[in-house]
């Protein structure tokens, strides 16, 4: 079962606020100012004609340009602008808008203009009807797509000594993070920053089994021993946040809450934590049921700007 995107493949715009198509560049579902991006580019003719030709629905089309990947240029920046606006006068203020970024070239044809920005961005204007826009050329400047990530990174060490495990880390880290090569821009290390969990004068540490310390003693440790599943402990008094990249994205959460009693006398439980558009809803539920379709308890809250939709007013 597939269901359609809830944001721009382009921009990551979210397409319940703003009007979506499908791109001729492959099958990626985006927006409209990402559709007048794409409509701009040179090569947007071309893949045009290659989905007529292909003929069919499926074509996956010829590869979306790296450059409609990244952030608009000076010129998509104004090519935008103008798709906001409408008329003749809309030209000229987008126009203005640039300042003194903008600089007219020498035009070979009187109805048609090109104007160059700072960033080496061209766009080019023919006076036709509807006004005709393209981009020339795209910003030379270095212009990459954030790609940072906040990492979580467990490790196994054998110690006991909270300062001393927080020292050794951040000596390691500190280590880690020096340039591989100072004279080399591009020799600088990925590690950018780092911090070691604290709550108060507490650790976020996690006690490992007698096995695994045996196993460490022993010497017969394997690899990935200490990490036999996906879980990863909550300890009392750390915050923890519900990750998304939009507070309204959907997401949830499943927390194993154990009963630390006998089976006869009670099991385990589970707490289900699911993020909506209007809010989030905890349903709490028995760990040992198969189907999970039992529920022991729930409640819900709704974000403060949550709509609703409007009540059928009765004839």
């Amino acid at each position: 079962m597939t269901s359609w995107p809830t944001h721009c493949a382009r921009c990551d715009a979210d397409l319940a606020t703003v009007s979506s198509t499908v791109s001729k560049f492959n099958t990626d579902t985006i927006c409209l100012p990402c559709k007048m991006r794409e409509k701009a580019h040179p090569g947007y003719v071309a893949a045009e004609v290659a989905a007529v030709l292909a003929g069919d629905f499926n074509f996956s089309g010829v590869g979306c340009p790296d450059v409609l990947l990244l952030p608009p240029c000076s010129a998509e920046a104004l090519l935008l602008s103008i798709a906001q606006m409408s008329g003749a006068q809309a030209y000229f203020t987008a126009l203005e808008a640039g300042g003194r970024g903008v600089h007219p070239c020498e035009s070979a044809q009187y109805d048609v203009d090109q104007f160059t920005f700072a960033d080496g961005s061209v766009i080019r204007f023919e006076h036709t009807t509807p006004l005709s826009i393209s981009i020339l050329q795209y910003s030379n400047l270095s212009r990459r797509p954030r790609v940072a990530k906040l990492v979580t990174l467990q490790i196994l060490v054998d110690e006991e000594d909270e300062s001393r495990i927080a020292d050794g880390l951040n000596d390691m880290l500190r280590e880690a993070a020096k340039p591989v090569d100072p004279d080399d821009e591009d020799g600088r290390s990925w590690i950018i920053d780092w911090r070691l969990a604290w709550c108060g004068d507490q650790m976020l540490t996690q006690s490992v089994s007698e096995k695994i310390n045996d196993a460490i003693c022993n010497g017969t440790y394997s690899e990935g021993d200490a990490f036999p599943g996906q879980s990863v402990p909550l300890l009392p008094g750390f915050e923890y946040d519900l990750i998304a990249t939009d507070p309204k994205v959907l997401d949830s959460l499943w927390i194993t809450v154990p009963s630390l009693r006998p089976k006869d006398e009670g099991g385990d439980l589970s707490v289900l934590l699911k993020r909506t558009h209007e809010g989030a809803i905890v349903d709490i539920q028995p760990t040992n049921q198969e189907d999970r379709q039992e529920i022991l308890a729930t409640t819900a809250a709704e974000f403060s700007d949550a709509t609703h939709p409007e009540e059928a007013v009765p004839a």
